[in-house]
């Protein structure tokens, strides 16, 4: 026996250890090299691949509950679209994932037609793509078929698939019946009969050859099944999976028969990462196949924090009537707040309808020949972005021209370049890309993976060197191109954009952007500016803001000089709260604005009525009142010289104002009371009025007050600017001339007109 066995080892050729070494490193190189081709994606644990590898475009949609004929065109579209598409199209073997329960509910389609013209196309889909279904709540009735259709299932802890018989009447046809059964192939056709019928049990064995089998029985039957099978192909281990009763799997059923993937993943994001592709494949369908419901919102102008929350109240007002598809069209100036455009970025980024629930779609529309700055953080928080072609003229449809920062402190540049960078990693653009527009010195070139060659990124100049230099380098050092020279900002035009996967796609206009969603110029709402707006902006106008002003400063005034008329104060009051109101929305200030407004007239107010001389009380009160006013309008603290010298403007500006309405406001005080008509604005002291007609005493009292002309007596209270002042024993009441009088100071009678005594101090 021995001998034998010896004998054997002779005659059995002998592979030199030299060769034997050479055949296992062509093996490995050949898996390495064909394994992403050959892998059957999810079966490689997400966490095996290597985290230098960069991230795949896939597709990403929603199956809409139920499957109608208008849903299966709707995703044959969308697929169509994204292998035709100019920017990363799907090529052989790219992801496709299909979420069955796009609303985190129970999918079930009663009518197995629709069903069935989708799960064919599916089926031929296979060949080219990897189709993944992803289940993560119930799916029965014919939605079944179209996932049955997808090369491979990934189901969430909780889902459930099966019961096609649910709620049905009739039997299938056989033209059905037929489809699930070719659509599940002889391993598991007994696995999908079980979903058509409760009473069928799944055993589960090996045959002779080792390979797994299923095998469905009824009840009754179960032995000569088994009996059977073990004559044929030598079944053996059996065990019971799915016993009758049901004819629904539940995940861990599911799992233990074969039909989906070993790991149960409850999120888009984890199927996504587990498939090797980027989170921006989510866009494609990020409103998980609901109704498009567009709205069209102008932005247009200076981008100001005025002008963004305008724009904000537009949106808000869509999403209140039930827009879920938002259309922006940033027909925006360069600048320039910057901060502000970010904001907004990050609130559009995370957009959800009015109840919380889903998300709201995005697009950014950027028109023939606009070049955004500030509005580029709007268009990359938008998920995604559409631009017009170039035209034929010099001026060019273009993102990222931030020119308007050259004068920009070295710091706040640097901060605004983060930010930009920042937002392009959030939204899963080329952060490299977006960098560039900001940094001349950034060198960035095109190169090959050594991995997958033919895959082709974009690199800095210093991590290709680095990568030059490691033991593994990633990149083919052979297959280079420069694609941005140090020394020079990246200007991000139309075809850059849509070439580097920014721009979703280049149109000829707003129509060409309405037929590249599918949608109907007769669908789309425009969102227009509401009453709120048109009355801020009116009270913006220059004219009516230098109005408003001077109106404030001279009814104040004339209410401290002339107390008891309220008309004056009325009007103050109304004229400032209307300018802090209209221009509270241009910046960060407006708080301390009136802070400064309020403080400044209680100086004023001390100055005037309890600490007259100090006039240290007055000047600051004039001052914070006029800072107060400047502030309000500052979108911005000044950083540049530019700036500095717009804020100067401002201060003369409203100088000028302040000294005019002083100016007026005294020449009112003066001559008022002697406009006829006019004059009844003003109260008379009560020693002024008029006894009734025919009365003796006041024409006797009238001349002998006129001896009192030039008389020279005391203030016995306060002049404000009236009092009570004493000549001799008499105690009489004066109006000052002027404002303020202190009692006990020397007073002059200088006018006598009626009851009304005028003095001024000596």
């Amino acid at each position: 026996m021995l001998a034998a066995k010896q004998d054997s080892r002779a005659s059995t050729p002998q592979i030199p250890l030299i060769g034997r070494t050479i055949l296992v490193s062509a093996v490995l190189t050949l898996a390495v090299i064909f394994w992403p081709e050959l892998g059957t994606g999810l079966l490689t644990p997400p966490h095996s691949r290597a985290a230098d590898q960069p991230a795949r475009t896939g597709l990403f949609l929603s199956v809409p509950n139920p499957i109608t004929p208008e849903v299966v065109t709707r995703i044959r579209t969308k697929i169509e679209d994204a292998r035709t598409r100019q920017n990363q199209p799907l090529k052989k073997n790219s992801k496709i994932i299909f979420d069955f329960n796009p609303t985190n509910a129970p999918s079930g389609t009663p009518d197995p037609y629709p069903c069935l013209d989708l799960a064919d196309y599916l089926s031929d889909l296979k060949n080219q793509f990897y189709t993944v279904a992803f289940v993560h709540h119930e799916v029965t009735q014919h939605t079944v078929l179209p996932v049955l259709a997808c090369r491979e299932i990934v189901m969430s802890d909780n889902a459930e698939i099966g019961d096609v018989l649910k709620d049905q009447q009739r039997p299938l046809s056989p033209r059905v019946r037929n489809a699930y059964e070719d659509i599940a192939g002889p391993e598991k056709r007994d696995l999908v009969r079980k979903m058509l019928d409760k009473d069928l049990g799944i055993l589960k064995g090996k045959t002779g050859k080792g390979d797994i089998r299923y095998l469905g029985y009824k009840s009754g039957n179960r032995e000569k099944v088994l009996e059977r099978a073990r004559a044929e192909g030598g079944f053996k281990e059996v065990t019971d999976v799915m016993p009758p009763g049901t004819s629904r799997y539940k995940a861990r059923d599911a799992r233990a028969c074969g039909l989906c993937y070993e790991e149960f993943m409850n999120s888009r994001d984890r199927v996504i990462r587990a498939n090797g592709l980027s989170p921006a494949s989510l866009r494609e369908d990020i409103l998980q196949g609901q109704t498009l419901h567009p709205w069209l919102i102008e932005f247009s102008g200076a981008v100001t924090e005025a002008r963004i929350n305008s724009v904000r109240r537009k949106v808000d007002k869509a999403i209140s009537k039930g827009g879920n598809f938002l259309i922006l069209q940033l027909d925006c100036e360069t600048g320039t707040d910057t901060q502000a455009a970010r904001d907004f970025a990050e609130y559009l980024r995370k957009l959800k309808d009015d109840k919380g629930v889903y998300p709201v779609k995005t697009v950014a529309y950027i028109p023939p020949r606009r070049s955004l700055g500030a509005a580029t953080f709007i268009a990359l928080g938008c998920n995604e972005i559409i631009m017009a072609k170039d035209s034929d003229d010099d001026k060019e449809t273009a993102l990222g021209d931030f020119s308007y920062l050259k004068e920009e402190k070295p710091e706040s540049y640097e901060m605004k370049r983060k930010a930009l960078v920042g937002l392009a990693q959030e939204q899963w653009y080329s952060p490299l890309l977006v960098q560039a527009t900001m940094d001349k010195d950034l060198v960035l070139l095109r190169v090959e993976s050594k991995a997958d060659p033919g895959y082709h990124v974009l690199v800095s100049e210093k991590e290709f060197n680095e990568d030059k230099r490691s033991k593994q380098p990633k990149w083919n050092p052979n297959h280079v191109v420069p694609f941005k020279h140090k020394g020079e900002f990246l200007r991000l035009d139309a075809k850059t954009a849509l070439s580097e996967g920014i721009a979703r796609k280049l149109v000829d206009d707003l129509d060409g952007l309405y037929r590249h969603y599918g949608i109907k110029r007769s669908e789309v709402r425009t969102a227009s500016a509401d009453v709120l707006d048109d009355i801020e902006q009116f009270f913006r106008y220059p004219l009516v803001r230098m109005l408003l002003v001077m109106l404030g400063i001279i009814g104040l005034i004339l209410e401290m000089k002339m107390p008891g008329i309220g008309v004056p104060g009325v009007i103050a009051a109304v004229c400032f709260v209307l300018y802090f109101w209209s221009n509270s929305s241009l910046g960060h200030f407006t708080w301390l604005a009136i802070l400064l407004f309020v403080l400044g007239l209680i100086l004023i107010c001390l100055e005037v009525f309890f600490l007259p001389g100090m006039a240290v009380f007055g000047i600051s009160g004039i001052i914070l009142v006029v800072s107060s006013l400047i502030l309000v309008t500052l979108e911005k603290a000044p950083t540049t010289t530019k700036e500095w010298w717009s804020l100067g403007g401002q201060l003369s500006y409203f100088t000028a104002i302040l000294i005019g309405g002083i100016t007026v406001a005294f020449l009112i005080a003066r001559y008022l009371p002697q406009i006829p008509y006019a004059n009844r604005l003003v109260l008379t002291p009560p020693a002024e009025r008029p006894e009734p007609a025919g009365g003796g005493k006041l024409a006797g009292e009238t001349e002998r007050r006129a001896d009192l002309l030039g008389a020279i007596g005391e203030a016995a209270t306060t002049l404000r600017p009236a009092g009570k002042a004493r000549f001799g024993d008499q105690f009489l009441d004066v109006i000052a001339e002027g404002s303020y009088v202190s009692a006990g100071n020397r007073v002059q009678v200088i006018e006598i007109e009626g009851n009304r005594i005028v003095v001024k101090e000596v």
